[in-house]
């Protein structure tokens, strides 16, 4: 789903029908391959491998890891979606609807109970913050992902959109 969302489209329809595992497995490790070769460093591209990483690392410290890695990235991809979607208008909304499908298809969480501040200061330590910035991944599209230079001091403004109109 994750793939789908960043930067392989054709794979979000292959996962809305049934699929073979096999073929969604290798168009992953394929998209995955490309991106690292693209990026070796880490300072580019590859930074899109991240969605819903910023998040997601907060909501396992804060669950004191009783939510596992890929169940927090889940919700970190929702999360994300909705505040570009409904506090940014940097998303369509479909790519929020789409994501939302597919993590239901999949079993997979959509919320957490952790608030939005203790996800931003858990944000603060993460990787992907340099100096007074973090690099966001939004989606602005279903199958396509931005990299967002946003000023630390603008990150709760962002990521609490996500909690309008709950």
């Amino acid at each position: 789903i994750k793939y789908g969302m960043i930067n392989q489209p054709q794979l979000l329809d292959i996962l809305e029908a049934d699929y073979d595992i096999s073929a969604v497995i290798e168009i992953c490790v394929k998209a995955k391959r490309d991106i690292v070769n693209e990026d070796e460093r880490d300072t580019g591209v590859r930074q899109l491998l991240n969605f819903g990483h910023t998040l997601a690392h907060g909501i396992e410290l804060d669950s004191d890891y009783t939510i596992p890695h890929g169940r927090a990235v889940a919700i970190g991809m929702v999360l994300i979606t909705k505040a570009a979607a409904i506090r940014a208008g940097k998303c369509d909304k479909n790519a929020l609807d789409i994501l939302t499908r597919l993590l239901i298809k999949n079993a997979l969480p959509l919320s957490t109970d952790i608030t939005p501040e203790a996800l931003c200061k858990a944000a603060l330590h993460d990787k992907k913050r340099a100096g007074g910035t973090i690099t966001l991944v939004i989606p602005s599209k279903a199958g396509e992902c931005i990299l967002k230079k946003t000023p630390i001091e603008n990150l709760y403004d962002f990521v609490s959109g996500a909690w309008d109109n709950d």
